[in-house]
């Protein structure tokens, strides 16, 4: 290419160590970028190459092509936390995008501050969490973002995003989208409360963390007494990092209209009314009038759960965890193609039998 390839550029670097599921080719070119500057001085020269730019943080939410990706893949590694204390007594919180999303909630609740504790055990950085709006055990991130620091790539400045701005929505977001991918986070900021505020009353046939603090005698938690309740629920369903390779629940929760969860449960309680007592609950009624359904439900009632197909593997490389339906793992051998045909699989087999 035209310009000199500044320093940190590698050629050709295999991608599949850096994600979680282990999967995935090679990126043409590749970096890790520390600080503002380097940031700016990849993009500049990715640009006047004509290269296509890619921003991976900790690889935890993604499934990388065979084929690899053409272009520069930007991995963001900026570190740095700064806490200052509001007019309001709130303590606002700017991290940079490379920082380890759980050590800083461990950081954060060992502090007492409170907001983030029931999205601990979450792997991936601090630059992720707005983007898919990350969220669980009745928490979005979004509730507690006061704006995002964010280079953008057209016009190679660093700009400030407001919440309203990010359009956050259930595991979505403005920068998530087509617009917002010219946008590289850079550090996020957060308000969290030094009050007592805890959110424990989520709970699903198997994660309750109201139940797991009772089992314990703990009426009035503390924030780092919830994390430790929502770590060993994650425990006991595969869900941290390193115990499965996999990225997760590859698969997200359903939102339906009244209308269509009515003829569902039409379904469910004519073909399957001993999975719908065994799971329940399975469905949850959203402030708008919509309806959360489980999809780890829907997907126990096919033959593809973590019970029936437990010891398989899809085209012998990619299987469900065995303690959580939603999660696919790499059996050690699987390809991206491999992934992309189970998940066809799935969808097709429950959008037959459920219209979902």
């Amino acid at each position: 290419y035209g310009m000199t390839i500044p320093s940190i550029i590698k050629k050709n670097i295999p991608l599949a160590p850096y994600t979680t599921l282990g999967v995935g080719g090679r990126a043409e070119y590749f970096c890790e970028c520390t600080s503002d500057t380097e940031l700016h001085e990849v993009i500049v020269w990715a640009k006047q190459n004509v290269l296509p730019i890619t921003i991976l943080g900790d690889g935890s939410n993604v499934l990388i092509a065979d084929e690899g990706v053409r272009g520069l893949v930007v991995k963001m590694n900026g570190k740095g936390i700064v806490y200052e204390t509001a007019p309001d007594g709130h303590i606002h919180v700017r991290v940079a995008s490379g920082e380890y999303w759980d050590d800083f909630v461990k950081e954060v609740t060992e502090k007492d501050l409170w907001g983030l504790e029931n999205l601990s055990g979450i792997p991936g950085c601090v630059g992720a969490a707005p983007v898919q709006n990350i969220n669980a055990y009745g928490v979005s991130v979004g509730d507690y973002i006061i704006n995002v620091t964010a280079y953008h790539i057209e016009t190679e400045k660093i700009i400030l995003l407001s919440r309203d701005a990010c359009h956050f929505g259930y595991r979505d977001s403005f920068v998530k989208g087509q617009e917002g991918m010219k946008y590289v986070i850079t550090e996020v900021t957060f308000v969290l409360r030094t009050e007592r505020e805890d959110k424990v009353q989520y709970r699903s046939s198997s994660q309750s963390i109201e139940r797991n603090l009772l089992a314990k005698g703990i009426t009035e938690p503390r924030a780092i007494d919830i994390r430790e309740s929502v770590l060993a629920i994650r425990k006991n369903i595969g869900m941290l990092k390193g115990m499965y390779q996999s990225a997760g629940s590859f698969f997200k929760n359903t939102i339906l209209p009244p209308e269509n969860f009515e003829r569902l449960e039409a379904i469910i309680a004519k073909e399957y009314p001993v999975e719908s007592s065994r799971f329940a609950p399975w469905h949850w009624e959203l402030p708008d009038g919509s309806v959360k359904v489980s999809t780890a439900f829907l997907m126990e009632c096919t033959p593809y759960n973590k019970t029936n197909f437990s010891g398989q593997l899809f085209n012998g490389a990619v299987g469900i965890s065995p303690v959580h339906t939603l999660s696919l793992i790499n059996g050690g051998t699987a390809t991206a193609h491999d992934f992309e045909e189970f998940v066809h699989c799935i969808s097709t087999y429950v959008f037959e039998k459920f219209h979902v």
